[in-house]
């Protein structure tokens, strides 16, 4: 087995960084014989004896560790993850924290705190890394909305970059909504992209707004309305838990491979070789179905009926975590990620009807990639989630340029920036979302023509 690391950062990031362990640990609970290790376990978590009582007379028992950095630049969330019930999964040393928060600044949050914290984060890093035989991948999850996240978190990637090169770095990226509450999201998440996009080996965008939409879809069965509607009153907290259970399903599905065996798993580093055909067009989207991520027992078993459902569904714009419409798109390459006791007829049989629905590149034609595995989610009876490198990301890229043009063509708030930044580095970000779509629409076109070109020369050869 190869271990994977999670580096979890900001407010955002540890509360959706505690959510998916929570759930793997009760996953792997659900099929381990009488509470034995798991050899399968040691991607994510390793085992440590730990002496029971405050002296040497205490007898050593064995515990779960998670192979995890926990970082924030405030105290609040990692003190309530310390005193939560997932507390004993953390070593305190893997735990970086700081007083004032980054002020919703990603200048702040990269350049302030990542030149004051950035030599204890890569000591954190590298005793984690010391623990492992073999490191495969370390996974960034992070929101782009605020400073810490998106300037603290694109920091550390970055670092990782230079420190561990061979290494995988994927980035689990919480994206902020047109009506976010943060009046400087824009910058921060046009910077974060800028980075990430430098980095990151793949990112997986998950939108605010996709999220609250899915929410009210399943727990209101009507027409979803906005975050504002959603998050006031007592609703607010368990509209975040249930966002934050979404993003931590995506990420369990996204895992099972490495964390359970059989024949047809797809590990992690197969997704960053099969979805990402090119550098620089490295932005994944991703779809659960069904959404039993809020309780939605509609799968209980796995039906013929039931599965066409969740196949369809794989492709349907209402279970997108981020507010595309991949039917629209041109489709680089895709993977079904399918958990459970399903046939592996009937997977052939639904991924041959979806690939006869889809528009796939023409130089990549027969671009599926399929996994199996056959440990189910909890208390469901199947899922599958649906990965895919698609034209439509271009709808984002021209939201955040919109959006970001609202601010920087007025120059509002830019000093809270240039106090850490030069403002050379605004005009980086907004190349980086202009060349973001030039490569996902006429970059297209351009592959196409030499892939005609090619196919050409080879007959004629």
């Amino acid at each position: 087995m190869r271990e994977n690391v999670i580096v979890q950062v900001g407010q955002c990031g540890n509360q959706i960084g505690a959510c998916f362990w929570d759930l793997v640990l009760k996953e792997h609970a659900s099929v381990c014989v009488d509470g034995e290790f798991d050899p399968c376990m040691s991607s994510y978590f390793r085992n440590v004896d730990v002496r029971t009582g405050d002296d040497s007379s205490g007898r050593l028992i064995r515990s779960l560790r998670a192979r995890a950095v926990v970082i924030d630049t405030e105290e609040g969330v990692l003190s309530q993850l310390l005193g939560s019930h997932l507390g004993e999964l953390f070593d305190s040393c893997e735990f970086v924290k700081g007083e004032s928060g980054a002020g919703n600044n990603f200048a702040h949050g990269h350049f302030g705190y990542g030149s004051e914290y950035g030599g204890a984060i890569l000591e954190s890093v590298r005793r984690t890394v010391e623990r492992c035989d073999s490191l495969q991948s370390f996974s960034l999850v992070h929101s782009t909305g605020g400073g810490t996240g998106s300037g603290l978190g694109t920091f550390i990637i970055g670092a990782l970059g230079d420190e561990y090169s061979k290494v995988l770095r994927f980035s689990n990226s919480i994206l902020p909504s047109a009506d976010d509450d943060v009046i400087t999201s824009p910058y921060n998440a046009a910077l974060a992209l800028h980075e990430l996009r430098e980095h990151a080996d793949c990112i997986f965008p998950m939108d605010n707004q996709a999220l609250v939409d899915i929410c009210n879809s399943v727990q209101n069965n009507k027409k979803a309305k906005n975050a504002s509607v959603i998050e006031r009153g007592s609703s607010k907290k368990l509209a975040f838990d249930d966002m934050n259970s979404i993003a931590a399903h995506m990420m369990s599905n996204l895992t099972c491979g490495a964390r359970f065996p059989g024949k047809m798993n797809v590990d992690i580093s197969e997704v960053s070789t099969n979805l990402v055909p090119f550098p620089k067009m490295q932005f994944i989207l991703s779809s659960l179905s069904p959404l039993y991520a809020l309780k939605d027992t509609s799968c209980s078993t796995p039906t013929t009926k039931n599965l066409d459902r969740t196949f369809m569904g794989a492709l349907a714009r209402r279970n997108q975590l981020i507010k595309c419409d991949p039917a629209h798109g041109q489709f680089l390459s895709c993977a079904l990620l399918m958990r459970g006791k399903v046939n592996i007829s009937d997977i052939n049989r639904y991924v041959e009807r979806l690939s006869g629905q889809i528009d796939m590149a023409t130089w990549n034609p027969d671009g599926f990639k399929l996994g199996h595995c056959g440990v189910a989610p909890i208390g469901y009876s199947h899922s599958l989630l649906c990965l895919s490198n698609n034209s439509s990301i271009c709808k984002l890229f021209r939201n955040m340029e919109r959006r970001f043009m609202s601010l920087y063509g007025r120059k509002a708030y830019l000093h809270h920036y240039t106090e850490f930044m030069e403002e050379d580095y605004m005009d980086q970000a907004l190349e980086t979302l202009k060349s973001a779509q030039d490569d996902y629409s006429q970059g297209l076109d351009r592959l196409d023509v030499l892939a005609r070109a090619s196919s050409r020369s080879t007959v004629l050869g």
